[in-house]
Parts: C-alpha cells; sequence; structure tokens
C-alpha cells in the first residue's frame, strides 16, 4: 500500500476505535462512510471551482454546504451513539445536491449523468436492502423533476427518461448483485475465520494437555511417586552420565547408598501408612540436606543412594555423617505419633580402578552391609569402618 494511503488508512482505523462500533458490519460501514468522506473533499472542491467559474453559483453554493457537512462529520462521528444517523443526514444533503444539480446544472453538459454514481456509492456505504431503497428514491425524484420541469430541454424527451432509467436501473442490478456476492463472501471468510482462530486455540490448547502430559509421564516414569526423588533406574542412569564425565575431567565423586534401621518394625508397629509418611518425610529431609550437585535416588524399599559430585571419600564421610547425626535428631512426627529414626550409610568413591557404577554401587553396598552388621547408625567407607 502506498505510505499516503497507509497513513489515511491509520487515520480511518483511529476513528473506527473511537467511535460507537458494535459489530465488524458496524466497522466497516464506518471505514466506508470515512473512505468516501475523505476521497469527496477533493473532488468537491474541484466541482466547486468549476461551477464557481461556469457561474452555476447555486450548484457550487449546494456542493460547498456538502463537503463542509461531511468534514464537520468526521469530527464528531466518534461521539455520536448511532453513526448511521450521520449517514442518513449526509446521504439526504447529497441526493437534494444530485437532484438539483439536475435542475440547475448546465443541460449541454448532461449534470445528470452524475447521478449514475449514487447507487454504486449509497449500496456501497448502507448495503443492499437500504442502498436500493435509496437509489430508488433518487430516481424517482430525478424523473419527477425531469418531468415537472419544463424549462429542461431533457424532459422533453421521453426516449431519454427511458434510456437513463434503463441505465441507472442496470448499473443499481449490478452494484447490489455485486454487493450481495461481497457480502456473502465475506461473511464466510469471517466464519472461517472465527472456525480457524477456534481451531488454533484448541489445538494449542491440545499442544499444551499434550506438553504437560508428556512432562508428567516422564517425570512419573524418571521419579519415586512416594518420595518424588529418582527412581532405581534413573538414578543408576544419571550416576553412569555423572560418573564417566568425573573419569574424563579427573574429578572426585563419592556414591553413597542409605537404609533406614529397623524399618521393617516401623511398618509391623505403626502400620504401612505411617511407614510411607516416614519414607516420604525422609526424602524431604534429605532433598533438604543435599547440595544441589548432589544425585538421589530410592533404589527400593527403605534404602536410597546419593551420588556425591566433586566430594572426595572424606569430604563424603564428614558430609554423610553430620546427615546420619541430623536424621537420628529430627523427630518424625505424624498423627500425634513421634518416632525416632536411624539410618545407616555405606559409601565408594571413584578410583582408578573403578570400571562402572555397578561396580561403585556394589562397593558402596557391601560398605552398607558392614554398617548394618556392625551396631547400625553407622557410616563405612571402603574395608575401613567409621564409627560415629
Amino acid at each position: 500500500m502506498h505510505p499516503l494511503l497507509s497513513k489515511c488508512q491509520s487515520v480511518v482505523d483511529r476513528l473506527i476505535e473511537k467511535s460507537n462500533c458494535k459489530t465488524t458490519h458496524d466497522a466497516l460501514r464506518l471505514n466506508h462512510y470515512v473512505w468516501l468522506a475523505l476521497i469527496s473533499i477533493p473532488l468537491s472542491i474541484i466541482f466547486i471551482i468549476k461551477n464557481f467559474f461556469a457561474g452555476n453559483y447555486s450548484i457550487a453554493a449546494v456542493v460547498v454546504m456538502l463537503m463542509g457537512s461531511m468534514i464537520a462529520s468526521l469530527f464528531f462521528i466518534t461521539k455520536v451513539k448511532r453513526p448511521s444517523m450521520v449517514y442518513h443526514a449526509t446521504n439526504c444533503l447529497f441526493l437534494v445536491m444530485l437532484v438539483l444539480v439536475s435542475i440547475w446544472g448546465d443541460k449541454s453538459e448532461g449534470q445528470i449523468l452524475w447521478s449514475y454514481m449514487y447507487p454504486v456509492l449509497s449500496i456501497f456505504l448502507f448495503g443492499n436492502r437500504l442502498g436500493v431503497q435509496w437509489s430508488v428514491l433518487l430516481l424517482v425524484a430525478l424523473l419527477v423533476s425531469l418531468v415537472m420541469n419544463g424549462n429542461i430541454d431533457l424532459a422533453q424527451s421521453i426516449e431519454f427518461e427511458i434510456r437513463f432509467s434503463i441505465i441507472y436501473l442496470t448499473i443499481l442490478s449490478v452494484t447490489s448483485w455485486l454487493e450481495y456476492y461481497r457480502n456473502r463472501y465475506t461473511d464466510e471468510a469471517i466464519r472461517q475465520r472465527k472456525t480457524l482462530e477456534k481451531e488454533r486455540e484448541n489445538l494449542e490448547q491440545e499442544i499444551d494437555r499434550r506438553i504437560q502430559l508428556e512432562t508428567k509421564l516422564k517425570r512419573l516414569a524418571n521419579h519415586d511417586s512416594l518420595t518424588e526423588l529418582y527412581n532405581r533406574r534413573h538414578f543408576l542412569s544419571r550416576a553412569t552420565e555423572e560418573i564417566h564425565r568425573a573419569q574424563r575431567h579427573d574429578l572426585p565423586a563419592t556414591m553413597a547408598l542409605i537404609d533406614i534401621d529397623k524399618f521393617k518394625e516401623v511398618n509391623d508397629t505403626y502400620g504401612h501408612p505411617i511407614g510411607d509418611a516416614v519414607l516420604k518425610s525422609f526424602a524431604k529431609l534429605c532433598k533438604q540436606s543435599l547440595r544441589q550437585t548432589d544425585i538421589a535416588g530410592r533404589i527400593g524399599g527403605e534404602e536410597f543412594a546419593i551420588l556425591l559430585l566433586h566430594a572426595p571419600a572424606e569430604h563424603a564421610r564428614l558430609a554423610m555423617d553430620r546427615f546420619r547425626q541430623q536424621v537420628s535428631e529430627y523427630p518424625f512426627q505424624f498423627e500425634g505419633l513421634q518416632l525416632n529414626i536411624t539410618i545407616s550409610i555405606g559409601l565408594s568413591a571413584i578410583d582408578d580402578n573403578t570400571v562402572n557404577v555397578d561396580q561403585l554401587y556394589a562397593a558402596a553396598d557391601s560398605a552398607l552391609y558392614r554398617a548394618k552388621d556392625t551396631g547400625r547408625n553407622r557410616v563405612e567407607i571402603g574395608r575401613g569402618p567409621i564409627q560415629k
């Protein structure tokens, strides 16, 4: 679009935004009216100058009134509740102008032929029903003026009146037919756009739902449903990746296997719901105590595993011993019941002989069993016990 036309359209859009148009069709009619007004102003100026120098002062005066009313309407059309009232008022002035032009105009130039453009403009502005009504009204008014005004040479020619009426009605019919199909395809396009927007909205919702479902399924596949820690499979998978990375970059890492002491007695004495609550509380305490770089998972039952990254054996021992003591002092409270539990921990750090995660896990598991066999509530690393 030409820059000048773009600027004009932006002005039209601002007027529409400030108006009281309630529907798309109302906004479209207002758009048509403003564009007709903008186009008619320079044409009216040319028409006024031409008739003024031709001595048709009455016609020039009528056109000045019409142009002034159209300019004024652009300023207050946004303030009226029904913009259609402005359309009809301006249209009435335009009808009067066309009739007066046909009566007062220069007979040799066929001023009445200007009326041929009216069906196009009226249907363009008002639509088929009102546009046809206004166009027929103008035709009747013009024919009456031709018959009643004996000073007009054309009034003496019945043949001209018939020819004029046929051409006028032909223009009216063609314009009405084009407007009908324009409205039909416009309405169909609007319906299709709304349908597409609805389908796009539904598609976006379905995509969001599937993304959320995929995220949920992925979490369910990788996490233990009770404690929300990694499950055994995903923990070992992550541990394998991190151990390989640590070996490539020569970084320390230690695996800790944790077992809740005498957990079977908790289940047997207080029931499985209390046992599940203990596991959930322990997992929460575990997550609170770990660093962000550490990886924790539930291996099964009351057994948990932690991979402490960037932690050599001695640092891991100190950290796990603090955690063991924290657990032993933590009051686990459920429905008025308070329990104190202890944990046993087995540690195994990667070294030059570590081949894979299974070997590291087996060494930590062996250390865990030594911790349980030697009194529980303790930390064991490698082959040497670490006292409380």
